[in-house]
């Protein structure tokens, strides 16, 4: 059964739905777009916190699914693996260290949320029988001082899957592999739990830079007959993707 949404843009999705978040969490968060320039088309985020950048906070995350055709909106929960504190010595640059983690990065909370099986448990919540897209992109970052995660210029591999939330199986419907193929131990991802055993062992990899996305598709089709709203959205969904 194909998601429908009321709210028809990331953006206006994104604004609407920032009210419920705050009600349910008690704290603010803040609206990021990826390109303020561009707002219409941009992804954006919602931060909890003001701080920039944003790479240490878990973030909600609306985007187009495809930019040339504004027909469909991903909705989920992002999160990044940074590099390994110890690297601090190596790049003292103001700009390395915002990507060194420390015990505050979200990743910990999603990875420890992960492997205690909490973060499963809440999935399986989920009122909807659409798959959970998942993608984990990545590769290394040899100079912090010149890297940033965001502008898609780097030689990064992806593996996006489909995990059926009722039958908990896993799906891998996409990849794209880097050149020096540092993602490959996914090829091994047969289950959602391994899946997780696999992100906890490249959580080891001191160079080592992730993003991680949980995603569903909501269609902003005019012809559709019943359409999400941006509570409804929360309540039944986005809420139990987060990790605490």
């Amino acid at each position: 059964m194909t998601l429908f949404s009321e709210r028809k843009s990331p953006r206006t999705l994104c604004e609407e739905i920032v009210s419920f978040v705050q009600d349910d969490f008690g704290q603010k968060f803040a609206r990021r777009a990826w390109n303020r320039f561009k707002p219409t088309v941009s992804p954006w985020w919602l931060v909890p916190s003001p701080k920039q950048p944003t790479y240490s906070f878990q973030k909600f995350y609306f985007a187009w699914e495809d930019e040339k055709n504004f027909s469909t909106i991903q909705a989920g929960v992002h999160v990044s693996k940074g590099l390994d504190p110890s690297l601090a010595v190596v790049y003292p640059s103001k700009k390395g260290k915002a990507l060194l983690m420390n015990e505050a990065w979200g990743w910990n909370r999603f990875l420890k949320s992960a492997v205690s099986g909490v973060l499963k448990r809440n999935i399986q919540s989920i009122e909807t029988n659409e798959p959970l897209i998942i993608v984990v992109k990545g590769g290394y970052v040899q100079d912090p001082s010149r890297y940033d995660p965001y502008l898609g210029e780097n030689d990064i591999g992806e593996y996006k899957f489909s995990y059926d939330i009722a039958t908990d199986t896993l799906k891998r419907v996409g990849i794209k592999r880097s050149k020096d193929l540092v993602l490959k131990s996914l090829n091994k991802a047969t289950s959602f739990d391994v899946l997780i055993e696999i992100l906890e062992t490249l959580n080891d990899d001191q160079w080592m830079w992730l993003d991680l996305f949980m995603l569903s598709e909501f269609s902003v089709s005019e012809e559709a007959e019943s359409s999400w709203s941006s509570e409804t959205m929360w309540n039944r969904y986005l809420k139990y993707l987060w990790s605490v």
